[in-house]
């Protein structure tokens, strides 16, 4: 079985995200597509309370098939290492792959440890792959690898969740990337209320 994961913020989850889960699970005949919005992000410390996110995450995924959301508790000390040997004690005999945007990809310090695990999937911006600046970086870091990595160049013009929070009051500029069930939901739980 090929299972894909998914680990990110979500905040929120845009239809990017979903078409590029759909994108991905088509292209790669994926069977199972695990989602983990990330419980407690370093790197965002003021990040909307994770069970607002998860369940954004549980309303925009709700008719796609073959996608489920699940919760990956974390551990004194993670990083991709540890969280990669608990996916694989659940999924000894899959084929595992592990989804994320260029650009995290290319911040990515511990690519050769995720290797070991799973095979990435880099997702791209259009455009971005003719650019000579990703080429380089992704050489780099690709460079001896022992695992090919899988470039997908999204089909949905991308949107960013930080577009969505900044601009969530402002119906017309974001209702084309978001969910009207996520839309709702951020509308009455007053989320994003202080980034305007």
């Amino acid at each position: 079985m090929k299972v894909c994961l998914y680990l990110g913020v979500f905040d929120p989850i845009t239809l990017g995200h979903i078409s590029l889960v759909n994108q991905v699970i088509e292209e790669l005949n994926i069977d199972r597509f695990i989602i983990f919005p990330i419980i407690s992000p370093k790197h965002k410390p003021n990040a909307t309370p994770f069970e607002h996110r998860y369940k954004m995450v549980e309303l925009a995924i709700k008719e796609v098939d073959k996608v489920e959301v699940s919760i990956l508790q974390p551990i004194e000390g993670s990083n991709f290492k540890s969280i990669f040997q608990i996916i694989r004690k659940n999924y000894p005999n899959d084929d595992i792959y592990y989804l994320q945007g260029a650009d995290t990809f290319i911040k990515n310090n511990e690519i050769d440890k995720i290797i070991e695990f799973a095979t990435p999937i880099v997702a791209t911006r259009e455009g971005m792959i003719a650019n000579d600046v990703f080429q380089d970086e992704f050489t780099n870091i690709t460079k001896g690898l022992s695992k090919d990595i899988i470039v997908i160049e999204e089909k949905l013009k991308y949107c960013s969740s930080t577009f969505i929070r900044d601009n969530i009051f402002n119906e017309t500029n974001i209702k084309k990337f978001i969910l009207e069930d996520v839309y709702q939901y951020i509308i009455k739980n007053a989320l994003y209320a202080s980034a305007t």
